[in-house]
């Protein structure tokens, strides 16, 4: 369920209520069934037309986004992460230098509303969940800050070779 976004064809919305499912595209709204393993499908309507969702997993289990027919091709919306996750008060909780053994991260924000791993090449961070970040070169790799007491004091990367807690270094502060 949420947002699910295409460059050409905007926003899709895939909502529930009591405990019906329902496709909204602009101003159509139409209640969908599951009809097999990854597939829903919107009741055939006469005027705002029958569409057929198959969704797809990423890596880490999770639907992150479906194929769906349109305009005689198939077209594929991809899951957008909550636009607040993407606010500059957001991002600046996870700055920093991080440290793991002798080797050290630089977490950066540029130009107000993106994260990176500074590097050569810079690795962007892409929102995905609170504290959860995907990259778009990686699709087995993600970052997810660790809080305690509300303050960031770790990230954890997990990766195809395992999960590695690298610690936030506040010596500089």
């Amino acid at each position: 369920m949420g947002d699910f976004e295409n460059d050409a064809y905007g926003i899709i919305n895939i909502s529930q209520k009591d405990g019906q499912l329902f496709f909204t595209k602009y101003k159509i709204q139409l209640p969908m069934h599951h009809f097999h393993y990854d597939r829903f499908d919107t009741v055939n309507d006469e005027e705002l037309g029958f569409y057929s969702l198959n969704y797809q997993n990423n890596p880490q289990g999770e639907i992150d986004r479906f194929v769906v027919s349109m305009d005689e091709g198939e077209v594929t919306f991809t899951k957008k992460a909550d636009a607040g996750l993407s606010k500059e008060e957001t991002l600046k909780q996870y700055i920093g230098t991080y440290k793991i053994g002798t080797s050290k991260i630089e977490v950066v924000l540029k130009n107000k509303n993106h994260l990176f791993i500074a590097g050569s090449p810079d690795l962007e961070l892409i929102p995905y969940k609170t504290h959860l970040f995907k990259t778009k070169e990686y699709a087995d790799f993600t970052i997810e800050f660790i809080l305690e007491n509300g303050k960031v004091t770790a990230m954890k990367q997990k990766d195809g070779t395992g999960q590695y807690e690298i610690k936030k270094d506040d010596s500089g502060k």
